[in-house]
């Protein structure tokens, strides 16, 4: 049991607990839409049980986030499980830097209509989600620009949110599916 709220409404970021990944941006402004009835819930997995970053991410959660959830000891499918649930609203992708981040195209092929897709504007997601079409990108070097935005995100429609939704998982198959875009071999 995470206890993580079902009644509340979500942000979450998952992947792997390092510092390029940005998630003390999510855990900063995650405690700034706290305020707003947000909680946030990282899914980080060091790579050491014992890594001296967990000890970091708490102190962070403690400083700017104290009612956020992080889990750094979990099933491989719990981001998954979660990203399912109707209050799930934000997934947030703040990489600092991201050669080819995975998570958008691999959560995309979900196609979750009350999911938004909310991404750092970095190389690498520049190339993958269209503002306001298929995704929505914030400038991580500013939260309070971010906040805002996040936000905006949280009052579009249900209906508009799916469409964006929806338009993220048609270019996922239209550019990112092996199947399609790679040549068959034997």
């Amino acid at each position: 049991n995470y206890n993580i709220p079902t009644e509340k409404s979500l942000i979450v970021s998952f992947g792997r607990l390092e510092v390029y990944k940005g998630f003390d941006f999510t855990i900063k402004v995650g405690g700034r839409l706290a305020q707003n009835g947000f909680v946030t819930v990282l899914i980080a997995q060091p790579y050491k049980k014992n890594d001296p970053i967990i000890k970091k991410t708490l102190k962070l959660f403690e400083k700017y986030n104290p009612t956020g959830i992080f889990i750094y000891d979990y099933q491989f499918n719990l981001p998954h499980l979660i990203l399912q649930w109707l209050k799930t609203r934000i997934l947030l992708v703040p990489s600092k830097a991201e050669p080819f981040g995975l998570i958008p195209e691999e959560v995309r092929f979900h196609n979750y209509p009350n999911l938004s897709l909310v991404v750092a504007n970095r190389q690498g997601f520049l190339e993958q989600v269209t503002d306001g079409k298929d995704g929505f990108m914030i400038d991580v070097a500013n939260i309070e620009t971010a906040y805002k935005k996040i936000l905006s995100i949280g009052h579009i429609s249900e209906k508009q949110l799916a469409k964006v939704a929806r338009e993220g998982y048609n270019r996922a198959c239209k550019n990112y599916d092996l199947e399609k875009n790679l040549p068959k071999t034997e």
